[in-house]
């Protein structure tokens, strides 16, 4: 989607130029309008097309207002322009600044970051001090976001995933701010997790019914789980009968690239917790280098079969014989009844999931 700054010139007259986002400084009595491949010089906003659209400013900065203008070009001229744009891009404009009378860029090419200038319609490199540096531009934030007074901001990211920042553009001063991660997330090691697995079964198992939030908080809390529980109550997900809470959730990290998540579901009647579904999922963990939604099994990665052999026969010693059995290519489906309580079992390859279900 295209969105349209229109320059206000006097009253109840609106001129337009079709630029997707751009970042606008004023120079000089000019306007720059940087795009991520380009930068648009207008000398004489007059020159521009008279928007014939009717415009409101305060209604488009108060709510959501979409207004699609032409595509006109009319009235302004590149100063730099990537004409490879849809093949391999030369360069990435961030940002644009003013400083020193003068109008910069910080871009990204082959090289690396770098501030430069145009020069006969060519970026040119006149200092490298963000070359090690990746700032990016979030283009939902369309809104120009140079404040008043010149100042503005922009993100970037390092090659360490732990290091990122700001850079901060104000007063003829560009201030590099850098956030190091220093939270460690605790892992598991080998089969701990098959142990706290089966050791907190037993117990979720046997309890149901008399299960607390405060319970599964600590029980979760002493394997330092991350609390990942959101604010949206999960209502009647599962059936039309129950009206259930917000869902406690934790992940735990496992090595070298899994993540078990636990979620609890459940209602409160009479200031009590009645637990209605448990849920355990095994899976890739996201920061992994497969990043596809559905990552193939690899030939030698056995993983959640051997795991998923350690708990379907732990279900089985504890539970009996499956009440039902399917199996595909894609998928082992296990449902066991016990004690007024269902168990679903699930190996997908890439996931594995095991719920306590309240019958």
């Amino acid at each position: 989607m295209m969105y349209y700054d229109t320059l206000r010139i006097y009253i109840n007259i609106y001129y337009e130029l079709a630029s997707t986002t751009p970042v606008i400084n004023k120079l000089n009595g000019n306007y720059y309008l940087t795009e991520s491949q380009n930068v648009l010089e207008i000398k004489n906003p007059r020159e521009l097309l008279e928007s014939k659209l009717p415009y409101n400013y305060q209604t488009a900065t108060t709510k959501l207002h979409v207004q699609e203008g032409s595509y006109s070009l009319k009235g302004a001229d590149f100063i730099v322009q990537d004409t490879s744009f849809y093949l391999v891009s030369i360069f990435d404009i961030a940002t644009s600044f003013v400083t020193n009378k003068d109008i910069y860029h910080t871009y990204k090419d082959s090289m690396g970051t770098r501030i430069g200038k145009v020069i006969n319609k060519e970026l040119i490199s006149i200092d490298d001090r963000l070359k090690e540096i990746h700032p990016f531009r979030n283009y939902f934030n369309y809104r120009n976001r140079i404040s008043e007074s010149g100042y503005q901001t922009l993100q970037f990211r390092t090659e360490d995933k732990d290091i990122c920042g700001i850079i901060e553009i104000e007063n003829n001063r560009l201030t590099i701010n850098y956030f190091k991660n220093t939270y460690m997330v605790s892992k598991m090691k080998g089969e701990e997790d098959l142990k706290w697995f089966t050791k907190t079964f037993k117990t979720y198992f046997s309890d149901f019914d008399k299960l607390t939030v405060n319970q599964i908080q600590n029980i979760e809390q002493k394997e330092k789980a991350i609390d990942y529980t959101s604010t949206g109550r999960a209502g009647k997900l599962f059936d039309e009968k129950n009206d259930l809470e917000i869902p406690q959730t934790y992940v735990k990290f496992i090595e070298p690239n899994q993540e078990l998540l636990t979620r609890y579901y459940y209602t409160t009647e009479n200031e009590r917790e009645n637990f209605k579904v448990i849920s355990f999922v095994w899976y890739k963990s996201k920061n992994n280098e497969d990043k596809s939604a559905f990552p193939l099994k690899k030939e030698n990665d056995r993983t959640f079969d051997e795991k998923a052999d350690y708990i379907r026969n732990f279900l089985t010693q504890e539970l009996g014989k499956p009440f039902s059995e399917e199996i595909s290519d894609g998928s082992t489906d296990l449902f066991w009844i016990k004690s007024g309580k269902r168990v679903w079992f699930d190996n997908r390859g890439y996931e594995l999931i095991v719920q306590i279900i309240e019958e």
